[in-house]
């Protein structure tokens, strides 16, 4: 696997936040000294490569009416993750799961995050969700208090 370039690393670094600008792309190439079109160039390659997915707003839910969100967990078998994962991943509701080892003391290892309006629009959603998804057992970890929220940033 071949490592960033100085351009590269940069980049990702300056990336997180788009400034906004009408040219955001011109405005972090003038700050770090590179043109337009060497950025873009650069985006593009690490697009091409696999290392940057997309990009896409980050919308802050509870400031957008999204006050309740929590946690469900429950432990799904191999053989049945294609169809239980199926109605979370399809859900607007639904903004993060993911399969992770259990243990002895914790038996889940299937996981996603929820959010609604209220904590009984979410019980309702998580209802139906387990529903279709054919899960009788499981538990919501509803957040109590939020500590830090930012996404993974680099840092060269």
């Amino acid at each position: 696997m071949r490592k960033l370039n100085e351009i590269e690393s940069r980049l990702l670094s300056e990336v997180y936040d788009l400034p906004t600008d009408i040219a955001p792309y011109s405005a972090i190439a003038k700050k770090l000294g590179y043109t337009e079109g060497e950025l873009i160039a650069s985006l593009r390659n690490l697009i091409g490569r696999g290392i940057v997915r997309r990009f896409g707003a980050i919308l802050k839910h509870t400031k957008a009416g999204l006050k309740a969100n929590a946690l469900f967990v429950a432990k799904v078998e191999d053989s049945t993750l294609d169809r239980v994962v199926r109605p979370f991943v399809d859900s607007r509701n639904v903004t993060h799961c993911y399969l992770r080892t259990s243990s002895d003391i914790w038996p889940y290892n299937f996981y996603a995050m929820i959010h609604a309006s209220t904590k009984s629009e979410l019980k309702a959603s998580a209802r139906h969700l387990a529903k279709e998804a054919k899960i009788s057992d499981y538990k919501l970890l509803f957040s109590v208090k939020e500590f830090k929220k930012t996404g993974w940033r680099w840092k060269k």
